[in-house]
């Protein structure tokens, strides 16, 4: 902080400060030989004559979220599969004939959710779903939830059918069901951290492009290890598929700049531009080709952002083939092969690094 408003957030600041001594002690001896037990010891005392705290030993669970170690193989895992049970007891009664056979897909391939689905107000397919409304904000509740801890190949549908959260139709209730099935088919998949020196900052992005608003996925990967993501709509309509990836690029960026700032305050370096991944050559070519940026003067307020953070070396925006974009997940239901070897890709990366394999 440069300066303080008032002597609380001096007091504060102080107290974040010796926080950081005490964390940085501590690192340094972890970093010199293992952490014994009088070591631990010391580090709780430190802390507990700072702050209350209440020592429960390892972590095992954080906000419904089970976490598992396994320090040899250097794993961390994070698992909803108790939240998910509990999510298909509490509503698996509702599953009809039509979504009781087995899914291997979140969403049916191609599908869309509409807001011409929406029944309207004061009609009787109004009130013929007043009985259903309770239950579909619940699962969508859910699924939120999964998509935001763990579950980030559930972004897409979750965050489609949060649209008409207030008023769904008959289609999008049984996309909610649909989802319900899957997870009752697959089970909860946990999110599996295994770090890998090799890989830097990495992110990935992909759009759709739709007659309306696209949509733009995310994911963020710092060592190989997948730690933020997100599946927007745009705000406005984009008149190619070059424009939506590059808003979707320009998107994907701001949470990149926020990242990098957060590893520096966490004092943690980064050598060199921090590298993003999209599918569309002419979303590269416009970050950094002055003769290809001439054609975004209707986009100007965001194709100069992204050019500019290219230009200054703080990120560069690579080509990858469209079969092996991740992120492509998180823009549209995909079909059912393209999911499962996106996936296959995905845990492939996380484990080995691979960006591109053969």
């Amino acid at each position: 902080m440069s300066y303080f408003n008032d002597q609380t957030s001096y007091e504060i600041a102080k107290e974040l400060r010796r926080t950081q001594d005490v964390l940085g002690h501590f690192e340094r001896h972890r970093i010199t030989r293992h952490v014994d037990s009088e070591l631990r010891a010391r580090f709780v005392a430190d802390l507990s004559a700072r702050f209350p705290t209440e020592d429960k030993g390892e972590l095992k669970w954080i906000l419904s979220v089970a976490i598992t170690r396994d320090r040899q193989a250097r794993t961390l895992s994070m698992s909803q599969e108790l939240y998910v049970t509990d999510l298909i007891t509490k509503f698996g009664s509702f599953l009809d004939a039509s979504v009781t056979r087995t899914f291997d897909t979140p969403m049916e391939e191609g599908s869309t959710l509409s807001a011409a689905d929406q029944p309207q107000i004061g009609s009787e397919a109004h009130a013929a779903m007043a009985a259903s409304r309770d239950v579909y904000m619940s699962l969508v509740g859910g699924y939120l939830w999964l998509a935001n801890m763990t579950h980030f190949h559930l972004a897409y549908p979750a965050g489609q059918l949060a649209r008409f959260l207030t008023n769904p139709g008959l289609p999008h209730y049984r996309a909610a069901l649909r989802l319900l099935a899957y997870l009752q088919s697959v089970g909860s998949r946990p999110l599996v951290f295994a770090p890998n020196s090799a890989r830097g900052l990495d992110t990935y992005v992909d759009s759709s492009w739709a007659t309306r608003f696209s949509v733009s996925g995310c994911l963020i990967f710092y060592h190989g290890c997948l730690f933020h993501w997100f599946s927007k709509m745009q705000k406005s309509v984009s008149l190619s598929s070059a424009e939506a990836e590059y808003f979707g690029a320009m998107m994907a960026a701001r949470d990149l700049i926020f990242v990098r700032d957060l590893l520096v305050e966490l004092a943690i370096p980064l050598e060199g531009p921090s590298v993003m991944w999209s599918d569309s050559k002419s979303a590269v070519d416009m970050s950094r080709d002055p003769v290809a940026f001439k054609m975004t003067k209707h986009i100007l307020r965001a194709a100069e952002f992204l050019r500019d953070l290219v230009a200054r070396l703080v990120i560069e925006v690579r080509h990858l083939p469209g079969r092996v974009m991740v992120a492509d997940l998180l823009t549209k239901a995909v079909a059912r092969v393209v999911y499962h070897e996106l996936l296959r890709l995905f845990d492939a990366y996380a484990a080995t690094g691979v960006v591109c394999p053969d």
